[in-house]
């Protein structure tokens, strides 16, 4: 049977096609460009962005530990009962794994930086095929043999069927070979993605290196607190019927309302007012009119004015007046105050709360205020990695409408032509680019 019989026969093996020896084929595969190309692979960068976004939709999802950790220990309590009721029993698993305080985490750390350097590689490495020649005759370092055809269309109608794919002549020896590469378009929308994802991993990693976030930070009438242990923060206003609170940040005035989302000021830090807490301001005074000393704990101090913050789950507080032998408390579940003799525990009297309340020596001074709980929060690469994802996605979608190939196609002495391809969809282009009818397709 001779050559042309056994080509024309599709039942027969591929072992009844031409020899043709691997030191014929341009193929060299280097293995240090083996690790370039793995390193610089679409899959791993897809792996490293998956894990951030994962970890960043965790982060979203579960409440995450306050900065000050238990240093408050209301406020680490109060993350801790959502923490518990968010994540039921998984509770000490996911607390073990690091994901209610996921920025911190390293594996999430890792790999944002891994991240980053790929993507940086993969803009460097696509910047230089596009200024580079598609192939060297001496080197293909890259690309594999597809296809051997021994009835190859000519050259004329080769280079038709490949501008007609978008694909643009590159270099050329008329006699002996031909190339094809990505258009401009393709290798720009490359570019533009991997920087477009790569201005969106420098937000991420700005918010690791100077992000925070404190949900709950106690703000009073005529005191400073410090948000996140930096930023003192004062409230100038409250209002609880119509639920608005004003408070002063950075030497700016800001006006917020109960249960509004965090709202960006000028200076990128995020505040949202929560809810109100009532203050009750007691000063005591013996029969003599001297001030009397109290104390809310048997390990404070007396204090001549006494500042009562009831927060969430709060509805009582008491105050000790060991001087007068009475220990008052407060309850603003039924706007009451009760005394009761310190030896005995004997309730002595009882009055509804008002400016001025005797029980019997002792006069309470008593004013009502309203302070509030605030959010805080300060995310400064966030515009970045909105404007990151979403030019990204522009660019994966020209990506997927123009992408990387490059194509050599060869004609030796024998008679037959070899077809040598690097890229997405490149058995197809060559396909298109062959005569299908005789077409001997290996598996590099």
């Amino acid at each position: 049977m001779n050559e042309p019989q056994r080509l024309q026969d599709s039942t027969r093996p591929p072992a009844y096609a031409p020899a043709i020896s691997q030191s014929d084929a341009l193929e060299q595969h280097d293995p240090w460009r083996s690790v370039w190309n793995f390193v610089t692979a679409d899959m791993v960068v897809v792996f490293l962005l998956t894990i951030i976004g994962i970890g960043l939709t965790v982060s979203l999802v579960l409440p995450q530990t306050p900065i000050d950790g238990s240093n408050d220990p209301i406020a680490f309590s109060q993350w801790q009962a959502g923490a518990h009721e968010a994540s039921g029993r998984s509770y000490f698993i996911l607390s073990n794994l690091g994901l209610f305080d996921v920025l911190n985490t390293p594996i999430l750390r890792v790999a944002t930086w891994l991240a980053l350097a790929m993507v940086a590689l993969r803009i460097l490495d696509r910047w230089n095929q596009w200024r580079r020649p598609i192939y060297d005759m001496a080197r293909l370092s890259d690309g594999s043999r597809i296809s051997v055809d021994d009835q190859a269309l000519p050259w004329d109608e080769i280079r038709r069927r490949a501008i007609k794919r978008g694909l643009g002549m590159r270099v050329e020896d008329a006699d002996r070979w031909v190339a094809f590469g990505s258009s401009t378009s393709s290798h720009a929308s490359t570019i533009f993605m991997h920087t477009a994802t790569l201005l969106g991993l420098l937000g991420v990693l700005l918010n690791m290196i100077l992000g925070w976030s404190d949900p709950r930070t106690q703000v009073s009438p005529g005191g400073t607190a410090l948000v996140a242990n930096q930023l003192p923060i004062q409230l100038t206003g409250a209002d609880p019927t119509i639920g608005a609170v004003k408070v002063s940040i950075n030497g700016g005035n800001r006006s917020l309302s109960i249960g509004a989302p965090l709202q960006v000021g000028p200076d990128g830090v995020a505040l949202a007012a929560t809810e109100f807490t009532p203050i009750i301001r007691v000063r005591a005074f013996g029969a003599d009119r001297k001030p009397l000393g109290g104390t809310v704990s048997n390990y404070a101090k007396p204090e001549s004015e006494i500042v009562l913050t009831f927060r969430t789950g709060e509805s009582e507080h008491a105050i000790k007046f060991a001087s007068e032998g009475l220990v008052t408390v407060f309850s603003i579940s039924d706007n009451r105050v009760r005394a009761f003799a310190v030896s005995s525990g004997r309730l002595v009297s009882e009055a509804q709360i008002a400016p001025l309340i005797n029980f019997g020596q002792t006069e309470l001074n008593v004013e009502l205020q309203s302070g509030a709980i605030i959010s805080a929060a300060y995310w400064p690469g966030t515009p970045l990695v909105i404007v990151g994802a979403a030019l990204s996605l522009l660019g994966a979608i020209a990506v997927t409408l123009y992408p990387r190939q490059q194509i050599l196609v060869r004609r030796n002495d024998g008679g037959w032509t070899e077809f040598y391809a690097i890229g997405r969809r490149a058995k197809e282009a060559v396909r298109q680019l062959s005569t299908v009818a005789t077409l001997l397709v290996h598996n590099a």
